[in-house]
C-alpha cells in the first residue's frame, strides 16, 4: 500500500514539488521504520539459533530432544508475540 501511494505521488502532476517532497519523506520514512521492524524481528529469530549452534550439539539431536522442542517452542512464541505487537 505504501508503495503504491509513493509511486502514485510521482504520477500526480497537479501536486506542488514542495508537497511532493514531504510526501516522499513521509513514505520514506514509513518504509524505512518497516523495514527496521522486518530487520528486529529477523535478528530476534537468528540470535537464538547462533546460542544453539555454540552449544555445540547436531541439530538433529537437538531439536529430538525434550530441550529442543522447548526451545524451539519458545523461539516461535517470541516470534508470534514480536509479529504480533509491531505488525
Amino acid at each position: 500500500n505504501i508503495y503504491k501511494n509513493l509511486f502514485a505521488v510521482f504520477k500526480r502532476s497537479k501536486i506542488s514539488d514542495s508537497k511532493k517532497e514531504k510526501m516522499i519523506l513521509n513514505y520514506s520514512q514509513s518504509l524505512l521504520l518497516s523495514s527496521l521492524k522486518i530487520f528486529g524481528v529477523i535478528i530476534c529469530i537468528f540470535v537464538p539459533i547462533f546460542f544453539i549452534k555454540k552449544l555445540d550439539i547436531t541439530s538433529f539431536e537437538f531439536f529430538i530432544s525434550i530441550h529442543g522442542i522447548c526451545e524451539a517452542f519458545l523461539i516461535f512464541l517470541l516470534y508470534y508475540n514480536l509479529r504480533k505487537k509491531f505488525f
